[in-house]
């Protein structure tokens, strides 16, 4: 109900930015115009290769304010709207990548819950919406055990803290993704660790043909 009362003032009530202080947006658009080609502009492409997923793109520069903003807006500031047209421009900023499908990372249950959506998936309906491609929410789940629920989100925990999340992912039914070519996405790249763990579930326990990870932003630092 609460989600429902809130998404119907948003309708009636102007939107503010989520990435200035003074915008204000039309309907049709998640950001104001002059923060919207402050987003394009800031499309710096990082190459993406993980231990078990590999030749994947992360798109923004996390450290950036305007990003920065944009980011917690999506994950929230209750804008799914906002991660599907950004999900869009990732799409037309790099090349399709050679998947046969888009899988978002699943949300803890709790995060669903005070949510509404998962920010990833909304991402990927951005993406779908210029390349085509399928988009599955329930090829891979996070199921609800006391071990992952209430844990601490990944970009808050100690860097050594990070890597015991390998159980944190199941596959309902691995013969569906039987050599299947898949992109997993997710919002942001911190140290690559939860899209890693999805990922080595996918390779070791199911017989896909291959994983590319794609993450909207990331929060490292091209090296000079």
């Amino acid at each position: 109900m609460y989600h429902f009362l809130q998404s119907g003032f948003q309708r009636v009530l102007p939107k503010r930015c989520p990435t200035c202080p003074d915008g204000t947006v039309a309907q049709a658009h998640p950001v104001c115009s002059t923060c919207w080609a402050q987003l394009w502009s800031s499309v710096n492409p990082y190459p993406l290769n993980l231990s078990f997923a590999q030749g994947g793109t992360a798109l923004l520069p996390y450290h950036l304010p305007h990003v920065t903003h944009t980011m917690r807006s999506i994950k929230f500031g209750n804008r799914p709207d906002l991660a599907v047209a950004l999900g869009g421009l990732m799409a037309k900023a790099i090349p399709v990548p050679a998947v046969d499908v888009l899988v978002p990372l699943p949300l803890r249950a709790d995060r669903y819950y005070s949510r509404g959506y998962n920010q990833a998936e909304r991402i990927a309906q951005g993406l779908k919406a210029v390349w085509g491609l399928p988009v599955a929410v329930n090829l891979i789940h996070r199921p609800l055990t006391i071990q992952n629920f209430g844990t601490k989100a990944q970009a808050s925990r100690a860097e050594s803290d990070r890597f015991g999340i390998y159980g944190a992912y199941e596959i309902p039914e691995p013969e569906l993704l039987k050599g299947l070519r898949i992109a997993l996405v997710d919002d942001t790249l911190t140290t690559g660790s939860t899209l890693n763990a999805a990922a080595e579930v996918l390779q070791k326990k199911t017989r896909v043909a291959d994983v590319i990870p794609l993450t909207l932003a990331y929060a490292v630092r091209l090296r000079s």
